[in-house]
């Protein structure tokens, strides 16, 4: 089933990050194509770009008191994860759908703001995390920090703007896995990488910068 891998993949986050959220994440989820282009034609008319509607996408309204928002997948892609047929870009592009969701309501539910920056930052970061379950030794690890960060693309049609964010967001999240890779995770359960992972999360958006920065 596929609202079994949102809320696997949702429990992972939440006991990495020791993050109670009494959402379900499903329930901010669609994968229906025509109701992501209605989304994203509603975006445009609004004045902002229309996003290219492809495996993955977050459509975020926000009114002065609410947040409205919908993750979308692509129902093929969920339906590979779901049967372990999925490559390593489709495992990953699941897992930042989902903690685009579980990042998006956290905030919410805490009363706390977030930038786009942010957001993807911390989606770069939950991929390497996530994925470690299957990259215990140290010479595994640094192989999926090289698939992560090192090989990683970008999808040519994004604008300036979003090229710039989510290259900015990479290469910060790729310091702060290093980093991790190398003093915290040689034992991958240790209480240290826990408070490290539970603290890091709860830091504001600039204070995650300079977080990173002080690992030089």
């Amino acid at each position: 089933m596929v609202n079994t891998v949102l809320a696997d993949l949702q429990s992972k986050i939440e006991s990495r990050y020791d993050l109670d959220i009494p959402y379900r994440i499903e329930q901010f989820f669609s994968s229906d194509k025509m109701i992501a282009n209605r989304l994203a034609d509603e975006q445009a008319r609004n004045g902002q770009q229309r996003p290219v509607v492809d495996e993955e996408v977050v459509f975020i309204h926000q009114a002065k008191n609410s947040l409205e928002f919908t993750v979308y997948v692509d129902e093929q892609l969920l339906a590979a994860v779901d049967d372990s047929q999925a490559d390593l870009d489709g495992i990953c592009t699941v897992v930042e759908g989902v903690s685009h969701a579980v990042c998006l309501l956290w905030h919410a539910h805490n009363d706390r703001q977030i930038r786009p920056i942010d957001l993807e930052l911390q989606a770069e970061i939950d991929k390497y995390v996530i994925l470690l379950e299957n990259h215990s030794c140290k010479l595994e690890r640094r192989y999926l920090h090289r698939c992560l960060f090192a090989n990683s693309t970008l999808t040519p049609q994004l604008d300036k703007e979003l090229r710039d964010r989510y290259s900015m967001a990479s290469k910060l999240a790729s310091e702060y896995c290093h980093w991790l890779g190398g003093h915290l995770m040689e034992v991958q359960d240790s209480a240290a990488l826990r408070q490290e992972l539970a603290r890091f999360y709860r830091l504001s958006g600039h204070a995650k910068f300079d977080h990173i920065q002080r690992l030089h």
